[in-house]
C-alpha cells in the first residue's frame, strides 16, 4: 500500500524540497502550485525516477472587487 501526500507551494522553496523528499521515499505526491512552468519542470525531474506517480494541480487565484 502506497502513501499519498499533498504539497502546496510545490514549485519552489520548502514545498519543492518536501516534494522531492517524499517522492524519493516512494510516496504518491500531489503537488499544488500557482506556477505552472516550475511545477511542470519539477514533475519532469521527479518522473525520471522509477515508481513515482504524480498529480499536478495548477492553483488559480482570483480576486473579486466590488464595483
Amino acid at each position: 500500500m502506497s502513501k499519498t501526500c499533498i504539497i502546496t507551494g510545490a514549485s519552489s522553496g520548502i514545498g519543492k524540497a518536501v516534494a522531492k523528499e517524499f517522492a524519493g521515499v516512494g510516496f504518491r505526491v500531489i503537488m499544488i502550485s500557482k506556477n505552472k512552468t516550475e511545477l511542470k519542470k519539477l514533475q519532469i525531474k521527479l518522473l525520471v525516477k522509477p515508481k513515482i506517480l504524480m498529480c499536478l494541480i495548477l492553483l488559480l487565484i482570483f480576486q473579486f472587487k466590488k464595483k
